[in-house]
């Protein structure tokens, strides 16, 4: 019998790996101070050379570390978030997860640095150990009825070695502005914060009354609430304040805010407005008894 072998070589190739998943950038960094909310965001965006591709994102590294949404089709944008609200100081890593359902996969680092002592970044001049700093802003700067600064030798501590300039806060707000325009400052660096306590010092030259200095607090449900006036709502006694001004504090919690925060402002014009207009200097912004920093020039929201 003859015989009669014969080789033959196959050769298998394989097309489920083979993926133009592109995430940009590769890699972000957040800084941040510790002892106050500290959130922000960043984005990724996410395409395919190859046409439209679903996505799944997952993040790991601890709960600072969130991106939204979940589940996505290229072309696409994920949204980054980090809260380093009370987190201590170091330098923490995590990661943001892209894949595919051919398990193609890609990975995007995360770094957040926590830093203690002043403020590390969008500090508008003028920073405290907590990281907030109040931001004059008013709702329409083209009325020419509106004005919110920051005033050189109008604050409450003419000899501070924090601010030698000593600032005060001086808000105003015509008679024939429109009825809603607000003028005040917004405090920066607060999401996420729990409240305990807010106040300022106010001169008492200031009359009291519904347009006096009133916080705007939304709280991360979405409700604004109204804090303040002229009349203190702890149950403690003020510290005594400079000869000429009011220290006033509020309890939150007398105004129903039990959940976190998501923005802190101070206005005047909340209320009626009297005949006259109405104008107010305030100093030694509190939150949660920690001095807020003075910011810059007024923004027009």
């Amino acid at each position: 019998m003859l015989t009669h072998s014969i080789t033959i070589s196959l050769t298998v190739s394989g097309t489920g790996g083979t993926s133009g998943l592109v995430v940009s950038p590769r890699s972000l960094t957040f800084n941040y101070q510790n002892g106050v909310s500290t959130s922000g965001t960043q984005s990724l965006s996410v395409t395919d050379t190859t046409g439209k591709t679903w996505y799944y994102v997952s993040t790991s590294g601890g709960s600072w570390l969130t991106a939204s949404p979940t589940r996505g089709r290229t072309p696409g944008t994920i949204t980054v978030s980090v809260n380093a609200y009370n987190m201590s100081p170091g330098t923490y890593s995590g990661m943001v997860k892209v894949s595919t359902s051919d398990a193609i996969q890609t990975t995007v680092t995360v770094t957040l640095n926590v830093t203690t002592g002043g403020c590390v970044t969008n500090c508008g001049g003028g920073g405290t150990p907590g990281g907030m700093y109040a931001q004059p802003y008013v709702s329409n700067s083209q009325s020419g009825t509106l004005a919110a600064a920051w005033v050189n030798n109008m604050g409450a501590t003419p000899l501070s070695t924090t601010d030698p300039l000593n600032r005060g806060l001086v808000l105003s707000k015509a008679a024939s502005a429109p009825a809603d325009a607000l003028a005040g400052a917004t405090i920066q660096n607060v999401t996420g914060m729990n409240l305990t306590e807010l106040g300022f010092y106010l001169r008492t030259v200031t009359p009291c009354g519904p347009d006096s200095p009133q916080f705007l607090v939304v709280t991360t449900d979405g409700v604004m609430h109204t804090v303040g006036s002229c009349i203190p709502t702890t149950t403690t006694i003020p510290s005594p304040a400079p000869a000429g001004w009011l220290h006033l504090q509020f309890d939150p919690a007398k105004a129903g805010i039990t959940t976190g925060v998501q923005s802190i402002s101070l206005v005047i014009g909340k209320g009626s407005t009297p005949p006259t207009g109405s104008m107010a200097v305030i100093d030694n912004i509190e939150i949660n008894g920690v001095l807020v920093g003075k910011g810059g020039a007024p923004r027009d929201e």
